[in-house]
């Protein structure tokens, strides 16, 4: 068995089994928002794409961000602190970030 580290950009010509992961912070986050009780994630590669999710879905939350910065209009950061101390996520959540949402 051969194991080889590729960053995000090199993914695309990845070939045979490839498997990515982000654990720094995009699935933490994750796993804060199925701890404080989200049945769903929806993950999305775009901003536009998330806002436009959202109006077939109004109940859903955004979570994310660009370059480290929450996009204006998101609900919240990508930060698990934030959703730790958030009282207003639902069942369903949109997600979009730089990198985690990117790699899968």
């Amino acid at each position: 068995m051969e194991i080889h580290r590729a960053t995000l950009a090199s993914c695309p010509t990845a070939t045979d089994l490839v498997v990515a992961i982000d654990v720094l912070q995009a699935f933490t986050t994750a796993a804060y928002l199925f701890h404080a009780g989200v049945e769903e994630i929806i993950l999305v590669s775009g901003v536009e794409e998330a806002f436009n999710l959202r109006k077939e879905m109004p109940e859903c939350i955004i979570v994310g961000e660009v370059d480290g910065i929450r996009v204006q209009g998101f609900d919240l950061g990508n930060s698990p602190s934030e959703i730790e101390s958030s009282n207003r996520i639902g069942k369903r959540v949109i997600q979009r970030t730089t990198a985690g949402t990117q790699g899968v």
